[in-house]
């Protein structure tokens, strides 16, 4: 049984989505896992991308461009995984960091809930949560 659905919702992001897979691949979760490509109406290439280079990754096609929430309530229904992660086409995922958000989550059996530091192309954190109008540190 797979322990962990990666959800990754993409609208004309072919190069930053080839990133986030390529990243996943490099630096796998240890759990058993499946990841589903959110496919939001794109015309660059993206699906046709994620087919050739990553058979595994199992690709939904939604009609037209849906949304990230649509898409991530899309990406969630076709998963039967006991975790879900939502990511950004443009994430890069360190090797190891998915490994510890679920040790963090199953540390505190009454969480339902866990998100990681995000950092940008600079490693400066980013604010993700509340008002987006100012980052971290400025």
């Amino acid at each position: 049984m797979l322990r962990l659905a990666i959800i990754i919702v993409s609208h004309n992001t072919r190069d930053d989505l080839a990133g986030c897979l390529r990243s996943l691949a490099e630096g796998p979760p240890a759990v058993p896992h499946e990841i589903v490509v959110v496919d939001s109406g794109s015309i660059d290439g993206s699906v046709e991308l994620v087919r050739r280079e990553w058979p595994k990754v199992h690709v939904l096609e939604a009609p037209g461009n849906v949304g990230f929430a649509c898409g991530c309530n899309l990406g969630v229904r076709a998963s039967a995984s006991d975790l879900v992660l939502l990511l950004n086409a443009d994430t890069t995922v360190p090797p190891g960091a998915i490994d510890r958000l679920i040790a963090a989550l199953e540390a505190h059996p009454d969480t339902a809930a866990v998100g990681p530091r995000l950092l940008d192309g600079a490693g400066r954190a980013e604010l993700s949560y509340g008002a987006m109008s100012k980052k971290v540190g400025q």
